[in-house]
């Protein structure tokens, strides 16, 4: 049998688990339960609707040319190390949407994607939607991306977290010098390696917290969440340990340097359309992170704070020496330390900025707007600190 058009399979009280799947046709399915776990693709739409949850399992792929959608109506929508991709892209689920990164230890996380086109027209002309991701609770971005052409719209109404995913790493070295070999050093290099998120968020009544994210589009930035809403950078440590002898172990040195590295959340935006950051009833907090719009930004809080703070990186260094002194018969040890401190070069650049909170506190190295920057306080909060001139 040759299916030209569409191809519709339900049997709505029972499990699908799917394998390797093409199709020149829209494809839709609707079961009890529904678990990815091939490549599946289809010439024009595909949609998936399941009572209890969809799942996509490592290396699955889900690829259509039209409309991809993935529906859950009373469970979870799960992605591990899976592919997501159409002309536009639909994720409905009524408990959460999780799009995870693999991850074991000692090894790079293995993201999701969610791939999309040119989307769909929505709302004011011109514009397009090319991901919509719904949750009834909460959505969870690990270590992966989703990427594409047009406009991305995340709500949930509980919490909207993207996180990175980190691996430990170390190299030693070891190397002898001098007459027979006198002369030892050893150096040991411990840093953490991070994969980031990129994504588009925007939410209805919990709470956005975008840690070490990219936050990238060529249209503005909507981004509100009932709660707080913060865009925050993460901290790792760098470690390195060098050991040292001359004269065959009689002189020695030891020492160790702690450096703290910050990757911090990015929000770019090439539009001239205003981008928005608004908390209904929490805070707004920008923390060792950028932002970079080309139009006006305005950041909300009308019933809370609107904060940016640079963060503060410390190295500590600490240096032991001990040896024999021919000069004076004797041996002698000594140990110094030392503690240094930097920003994270956090910068928040716009148009215009407008600032509308119960208090606003801006550190001294970041920016305002290129031409104007506007603070309005509730008069029962007012409360400004900065250390920057306007």
């Amino acid at each position: 049998m040759e299916v030209r058009n569409s191809l519709d399979l339900a049997m709505t009280d029972e499990r699908l688990i799917l394998g390797n799947l093409s199709r020149n046709c829209s494809l839709s399915l609707k079961f009890k339960e529904i678990d990815i776990i091939g490549q599946v693709s289809t010439s024009k739409s595909f949609r998936a609707e399941a009572e209890n949850d969809v799942s996509l399992q490592r290396g699955a792929e889900v690829k259509s040319a039209g409309s991809t959608e993935l529906i859950s109506t009373k469970g979870s929508i799960n992605m591990t190390a899976a592919t997501v991709q159409g002309n536009d892209v639909l994720l409905d689920a009524a408990k959460d949407v999780n799009i995870l990164a693999h991850k074991t230890a000692n090894s790079r996380a293995e993201a999701s994607h969610i791939k999309r086109g040119d989307g769909k027209e929505y709302g004011k002309q011109g514009r397009k939607e090319a991901v919509r991701i719904k949750a009834g609770r909460d959505v969870d971005l690990y270590a992966s991306r989703v990427g594409g052409k047009g406009d991305v719209i995340v709500q949930a109404k509980g919490n909207i977290t993207t996180r990175a995913a980190t691996t430990e790493r170390s190299h030693t070295t070891s190397k002898r010098s001098g007459l027979f070999g006198m002369k030892k050093k050893t150096e040991t290099t411990k840093w953490t390696e991070i994969d980031r998120s990129s994504i588009n968020s925007g939410g209805e009544e919990g709470s956005i917290t975008s840690t070490a994210t990219d936050i990238h589009g060529k249209d503005s930035a909507y981004l509100h969440a009932k709660h707080d809403v913060k865009l925050l950078d993460l901290v790792t440590r760098k470690v390195t340990t060098t050991d040292s002898s001359s004269w065959w172990g009689l002189s020695n040195s030891h020492s160790e340097k702690t450096q703290e590295l910050s990757a911090g959340t990015s929000l770019v935006t090439k539009s001239d359309d205003p981008s928005i950051i608004k908390s209904d009833l929490g805070n707004v907090l920008i923390e060792g992170s950028t932002i970079d719009c080309q139009g006006d930004l305005q950041t909300i809080a009308e019933n809370g704070r609107v904060d940016f703070r640079e963060r503060v990186l410390n190295t500590w260094e600490t240096t032991e020496t001990s040896g024999f002194n021919p000069l004076a018969l004797s041996f002698t040890a000594g140990t110094t330390k030392t503690r240094t401190q930097q920003m994270a070069g956090s910068s928040v650049n716009a148009k215009n900025l407008e600032v509308k909170a119960n208090g606003t506190e801006t550190d001294a190295n970041v920016s305002k707007g290129k031409n104007s920057f506007k603070v309005e306080l509730d008069k029962e909060h007012d409360e400004i600190k900065t250390d920057t001139e306007f």
